[in-house]
């Protein structure tokens, strides 16, 4: 059975859709299901999601979920999931804390 799906950063993400639109044959190496390590060659021929998961289908129809890739074509993602959702949690934060700067500096004297 597969792990909850990860979503990975926004860096592996911009990665992942600079080499889809370049269309070159890359090197993905991922993790399996059962964690063995495989490997594919292909140009990105798709980026998509489905169920709430994001994947790659490489030239030869191979598909891969996002977080399962350990290396792209000698990118090495750094997947830490805790610091990832940290990350999300902070740009959804964003906003309010913008908010509360301003009312700050409007209503509080230095």
């Amino acid at each position: 059975m597969d792990r909850k799906y990860v979503p990975v950063s926004c860096d592996v993400y911009d990665e992942i859709l600079s080499l889809a639109t370049s269309r070159k044959t890359c090197e993905v190496v991922v993790t399996s299901s059962i964690g063995k390590t495989e490997r594919f060659r292909g140009a990105i021929a798709d980026v998509f999601s489905r169920d709430g998961v994001e994947y790659i289908e490489l030239s030869q129809g191979e598909i891969v979920r996002l977080d399962r890739i350990q290396a792209l074509d000698g990118y090495l993602p750094k997947q830490n999931p805790i610091v990832n959702y940290a990350f999300r949690i902070g740009e959804a934060l964003l906003p309010a804390m913008a908010v509360l700067i301003i009312f700050l500096y409007f209503y509080t004297e230095i």
